[in-house]
């Protein structure tokens, strides 16, 4: 049996994936495998997963990401068996490879990037979640510092809930600006306006809205600066930094 989970939402993504494994490991008792197939040795292990029939577990279950075109074969073969469940998570679509996920009897849910009412909405649930009281004004601030990044989103109003003050959308008047220069400057004047936007701003909100005018190349260095942050190898303020001093 095979579940797909996809698309570039990942705080919506991520929770409907703890909703799946709450259900297993209330019924099994046990936390499922994690294969990540892009790291040495998981393709082996999971090989060894699936020939396995466990007396205490005999519907195995294990969660996969960063699979490649040349695991599609070996997945397709989960489609109807009964008595394995593989839940794949991707980041975006997969590969023509992959086409079996998205059709019966796989049970595949996209998670697309959330823009206009749709990201306002989703503000408004999450607010109302952490029992926040969120304006018009807020939100559309939120929605404007963050953009579709939900888990920033999130972390925010979880700041709120604690206390904390809502970003302001508007940023002060040199935000905007100081934002540009940031990206487009000299060495000095870019240092500058980071030292001023950290400061008087939230690094994520600075990260994000940076990321909106980053060129072809910024843009794949700060979806890599994006991957560490989120992983915990890396801080905002370190990856902004690092922008400056490598273009």
């Amino acid at each position: 049996m095979l579940i797909h989970l996809y698309g570039p939402d990942a705080y919506q993504r991520s929770q409907k994936e703890r909703q799946i494994v709450a259900t297993y490991e209330k019924k099994y008792g046990h936390a499922p495998e994690r294969f990540v197939l892009s790291e040495k040795n998981d393709y082996a292990r999971l090989l060894s997963f699936l020939e396995s029939q466990s007396l205490f577990s005999p519907k195995g279950f294990a969660i996969v990401s960063e699979v490649e075109p040349e695991n599609a074969k070996l997945i397709k073969t989960l489609v109807a068996n009964e008595s394995k469940t593989l839940l794949i998570i991707a980041e975006k679509k997969l590969s023509k490879e992959f086409a079996f996920l998205l059709k019966d009897p796989v049970q595949s849910q996209e998670f697309p990037e959330l823009k206009g009412t749709e990201l306002s909405s989703f503000i408004r649930k999450e607010a109302k979640k952490q029992n926040v009281e969120v304006s018009d004004a807020q939100v559309a601030s939120l929605a404007l510092l963050c953009g579709s990044d939900t888990w920033g989103i999130v972390h925010e109003l979880e700041k709120l809930s604690l206390g904390g003050a809502t970003p302001n959308g508007e940023a002060g008047k040199d935000f905007f600006p100081l934002i540009q220069g940031f990206m487009r400057g000299t060495l000095g004047s870019r240092l500058s306006s980071l030292e001023w936007l950290l400061q008087n701003n939230d690094p994520v909100a600075i990260f994000n809205v940076s990321t909106s005018l980053a060129t072809p190349i910024q843009k794949i260095r700060m979806a890599n600066y994006d991957v560490a942050i989120k992983s915990g190898k890396l801080e905002y303020e370190e990856a902004l930094l690092d922008l400056i001093l490598r273009d």
